[in-house]
């Protein structure tokens, strides 16, 4: 099915917005708004489209499209994308590349979708800066699927990670492991509302690859504050970064003490 243009109405002042609709190349994969508006959306949806789809821009001779290009131009290029996807849907359906027709994620796709979330979500803002001093302890992508995989956890796990930034630990566990339920509480309101966003795009990729994961939350507040202990308690993994809370290292402590013996803590 082909994909129009899509615009919503504003006020005589202001520009309409413009929303670009990609459809799935991956079997069980959702299509995808991208708000071309937003100059990072716009970033994403090319970063997505030159990276993951290059197989198919080769079979049909289609060059990348480019973040500089037109509004007008970049929804062109996405239609006939979209027809063309249809086009290998309809005449190729046992075609395949990659991890396309697995429903689960692999680590090579889990740093694909985390690299086009974090662009989406402008995650780079947080570095540097006034900002940047604040941001403690984060792994690398490749360090997270290294740690989901020596951590050994199951779909019937909880994972909490205190302290967890804009969320990509969690989104990585709940992707590789399938677990219950993986969480995250950031006591920084700026960085919180940045994982908010993450979480939003890191979901619709997901979908858009066709990949299965885990219940994802992420929450706002201070571990340490009662209210907040049963997200710890009720865990079955825990990570904390020392380093960001060495401070804070005693009140842990106190809490870990009413953990169940199983649980793990990282």
């Amino acid at each position: 099915m082909a994909s129009h243009p899509t615009t919503i109405a504003a006020p005589i002042d202001q520009v309409p917005l413009v929303v670009a609709r990609l459809h799935s190349v991956y079997v069980e994969g959702e299509y995808m708004d991208f708000l071309l508006n937003d100059a990072h959306q716009t970033s994403g949806l090319v970063l997505l489209i030159t990276n993951q789809m290059a197989p198919v821009l080769h079979i049909f001779g289609l060059d990348a499209p480019t973040i500089n290009m037109p509004l007008e131009d970049l929804l062109n290029y996405v239609n006939e994308l979209n027809a063309m996807v249809s086009t290998l849907h309809r005449n190729w359906p046992n075609y395949s590349f990659g991890d396309l027709s697995l429903d689960h994620c692999t680590t090579k796709t889990l740093l694909a979708i985390l690299e086009v979330s974090k662009t989406c979500a402008d995650i780079s803002s947080l570095r540097g800066g006034a900002t940047g001093a604040k941001v403690f302890g984060n792994l690398s992508e490749r360090q997270m699927a290294a740690t989901c995989k020596d951590l050994n956890i199951g779909e019937k796990d909880r994972f909490i990670d205190i302290g967890c930034g804009y969320g990509q630990l969690m989104c990585a566990v709940a992707a590789l492991t399938q677990a219950e339920l993986s969480t995250g509480i950031e006591y920084q309101n700026h960085i919180y509302n940045a994982g908010v966003l993450h979480l939003e795009f890191f979901q619709r990729l997901m979908k858009f690859f066709g990949k299965r994961h885990g219940k994802i939350t992420i929450k706002y507040g201070d571990v340490t504050e009662e209210d907040n202990h049963s997200m710890v308690t009720n865990s079955t993994f825990i990570f904390a970064n020392n380093i960001a809370f060495r401070d804070l290292n005693e009140h842990l402590k106190s809490i870990f003490q009413k953990c169940q013996e199983s649980t793990h803590m990282e």
